[in-house]
């Protein structure tokens, strides 16, 4: 059994520093490529059970931080569906994150939630709630985007600058409709938890490809607004930010900075007055 108490004792820690407390929600998303080497070579792991054991402790303190009125919410997002290879609640791979794809194959205490682009995995009080929202739009009103902002969800981040993967941005930048982005609606197969597959229609707001732009990867333009914080743990960088905090100060940004804080423009300056600069693509089946 590996003996990570100690330093999981520190990661409740800095997570209480910070304000996350029983009942929460917390929403999460790492590249645990340096933690896991620096777990491999802490306790000189060898076998796949035990990175399977020191995985499952982290999450089980995670939910033990947050408790069971807590939720707790994992990104498992997923392309396939958008270049035609359907989708599978069930099996379908996320593409972003070993600690993902970790817990959809082993956490069987999680639900996926259905978008097949922009889906959870969750466990908790609203886990429920969660996996059985039936929003089209991956970042629409009903969508879980919208239940991290308005549920004062806290992000946090293991070895990933909040500024240069967060997704979040785009549902501020569905509410805004932001004119350099479009609805985009792709049809497939999808496959649901009890195996019965449908063709179904969902949507995303995609950007122009047109339009020339660097995501912007630090956090300068946020500077005195306070909503990005730092922590080390375990030598790793740890980031926090409450979404309903984020949210205002994005809208802030996209509306009155020229979206600086998000986009580096290179053939294209934010225009609000002319409209989109593509049209929707609806389809049907």
């Amino acid at each position: 059994m590996l003996d990570a108490h100690v330093e999981f004792r520190a990661l409740e820690s800095i997570l209480k520093k910070f304000g996350v407390k029983h009942g929460d929600v917390l929403y999460v998303a790492s590249d645990i490529t340096m933690l896991m080497y620096k777990v491999r070579n802490t306790y000189n792991i060898e076998s796949i059970e035990e990175y399977d054991e020191y995985l499952n402790a982290l999450v089980d303190k995670l939910q033990e931080i947050i408790g069971n009125d807590g939720t707790l919410l994992f990104p498992v997002f997923t392309w396939g569906f958008c270049r035609g290879e359907g989708f599978s609640i069930k099996e379908s791979a996320c593409e972003v994150g070993a600690l993902n794809n970790w817990i959809l194959k082993n956490r069987r205490d999680f639900q996926r939630t259905q978008h097949p682009m922009y889906s959870f995995m969750v466990w908790g009080k609203d886990a429920r709630l969660l996996a059985g929202m039936q929003n089209i739009d991956g970042w629409g009103d009903d969508s879980p985007f919208a239940y991290l902002r308005e549920n004062n969800a806290t992000t946090l981040t293991f070895d990933i600058l909040l500024g240069k993967c967060f997704t979040f941005k785009h549902y501020v930048e569905r509410c805004l409709k932001v004119p350099w982005r479009y609805t985009k609606e792709f049809a497939g197969n999808y496959t649901d938890a009890d195996g019965h597959t449908t063709e179904k229609i969902y949507s995303m707001y995609v950007r122009d490809l047109d339009i020339v732009f660097d995501p912007v990867s630090d956090i300068k333009e946020f500077a005195g607004k306070d909503i990005f914080k730092h922590a080390k743990w375990f030598d790793i960088d740890l980031w926090f930010m409450n979404c309903s905090e984020a949210f205002s100060v994005y809208i802030d940004d996209i509306k009155n900075n020229d979206a600086r804080g998000c986009y580096k423009f290179k053939n294209y300056h934010p225009d609000w007055t002319s409209g989109q600069t593509h049209p929707d693509v609806k389809i049907s089946i």
